[in-house]
Formats: C-alpha cells, structure tokens, sequence
C-alpha cells in the first residue's frame, strides 16, 4: 500500500515498495531518507543506502555555528560504511562575495574528501546549502557532486559558494560519510530523486 508523504510544503509524493524486496519504488521528485545532526567534533554517516532505489541524492543543511575555519568532505564507501575511502578525490570551492564581481578560489583542491563546506572568512557564521550526489549504487560508478551554498562573511559581505568533487575508484559505492575539521554544528537531510 502506497504512503503519502508531504515534501517540500507543496508536493505529493507516494512510496510504494517493490513486491518481494525491502525496496521502495522510486516516486518522481525528492524524497526524504534521512536527516541527522552534526554535534561539532562529531561525524554523520548515512548508510543503507543499497536499500534504496537511487543513484542521485542531495544534502540539503543549514549549520548554525562553524568555528575555527571549518571544512566538511564527503567521503564514499563500497562496503556499507563498515570503512570509508581517504584518497582518491578532487575538488574545489569557490565563492562570490555579493558586493563583488569577481569569483575567488576559497580553498585549494582537496584530494582527502570531496570538500561540500569550507568557512574560509569570520568563524562562528552560518552557512546553508544543498548537495547533488552522483554515481551511488551504480555498478562501476565514480562518485561526483556539486553543491552551492551562502554564508554570511561580514554583516555587509555575503558569499554565495559553489563547490564539486569527485572521487576516482570505480566501484559500487552504497554509503558516504560527512567529516569535518574545525567545530561545525548543524542538521544535514538526506533526499533521493528520480
């Protein structure tokens, strides 16, 4: 029996899982799987998902407290989580102050996670934004992502960021993890699409 779900205030979306598996049937438009917290010092893993029928997600969040120069990765795992890879990725971040007209690269490339958040600029700022992942459950995929999202650097400098990554292992990757340096606190949600 389909279930009914209220996403994003205004659609509706209907689950229905698959005859004879524990999968659900992938519906049109974003679903919400998961969603959990990120207490600073901590990490978030979001496994299981070899039960779902997806091969593209997005992240959205919002963190309400980022010191110490903050970076978040995005790091993928072909066996459920039980490890996840440390090598192999490259990425970049840049951002775009809104009284300014010319892009500037916040952080250097990053081959130890895809970099999803950095706060180069005033510690302590919030910052929200969103994530599409590409290439999880999908034989021989390597993962890749974008992503955009603000911060407030000054009370008159906002930034819009933009960011992707990727990584360069072929595999069946069914897990990924969130990791960060410096203190981030903030709820990260977890949506598959079709």
């Amino acid at each position: 029996m389909a279930k009914n779900l209220l996403q994003n205030s205004c659609d509706l979306v209907s689950v229905t899982p698959v005859a004879g598996t524990n999968q659900l049937a992938a519906p049109f438009g974003l679903v919400k799987l998961q969603s959990q917290v990120l207490i600073a010092g901590t990490t978030i893993n979001f496994t299981g998902l070899a039960n779902y029928p997806y091969t593209d997600y997005k992240i959205k969040y919002n963190t309400t407290n980022a010191t110490g120069s903050p970076k978040m990765y995005i790091r993928v795992s072909s066996n459920n989580g039980a490890s996840y890879l440390a090598t192999g990725y490259g990425s970049s971040f840049s951002g775009l102050p809104i009284t300014g007209i010319t892009w500037q690269a916040l952080s250097p490339s990053e081959t130890i996670g895809m970099l999803m958040y950095y706060q180069a600029f005033t510690a302590g700022q919030p910052m929200c934004g969103q994530a599409e992942l590409y290439g999880i459950n999908q034989a021989g995929a390597m993962p890749s992502f974008h992503g955009s999202g603000t911060y407030n650097n000054s009370a008159a400098n906002v930034y819009y960021c933009v960011q992707y990554g990727y990584q360069t292992a072929a595999a069946t990757y069914n897990a990924f993890q969130l990791i960060a340096t410096g203190n981030v606190t903030g709820t990260f949600t977890l949506y598959g699409y079709s």
